[in-house]
């Protein structure tokens, strides 16, 4: 959303952004509704996140709900579900320097059988390409 109101050409830092660095244009466009909601309160703060949201005929909005990201809860709860024992765990964490960045190697055991494995530049990322992976296990 930071980027579709243009609010990623806004920001300053001291340091270069990095390709890993997305959710700091998420934590500016939440910065910039709590500032909304501090300075002139919850009906205006509504009014931008309607217009912004809803704008354009609901576009944005369309997107974001056909945009499937959760892939960790969607997982968690099929296996809830169906009584399933998975496991996430870290097989590795690797850090480069030259990109400044890590990447952590996760796999996902059901009832200690592996059956995915999948890395990311966090740890959170690293278990939702996992669950991403293992959900395609279950639907085959």
């Amino acid at each position: 959303m930071a980027k579709q109101i243009a609010l990623d050409k806004h920001l300053h830092t001291g340091l270069p952004l990095k390709k890993n660095t997305e959710n700091i244009f998420g934590n500016a466009f939440e910065a910039l509704v709590g500032a909304i909601y501090l300075d002139a309160g919850y009906d205006a703060a509504a009014a931008f996140l309607k217009k912004v949201l809803v704008g354009n005929n609901g576009i944005y909005l369309r997107r974001l709900s056909e945009h499937e990201s959760d892939f960790k809860s969607r997982l968690l709860e099929y296996a809830r579900a169906h009584n399933l024992n998975i496991e996430f765990n870290q097989l590795a964490e690797q850090y480069d320097p030259r990109t400044d960045q890590h990447v952590f190697l996760f796999n996902l055991t059901l009832d200690g059988k592996e059956i995915a494995q999948a890395a990311g530049h966090s740890k959170a990322r690293a278990q939702q390409a996992v669950s991403r992976k293992a959900l395609r296990y279950f639907s085959a």
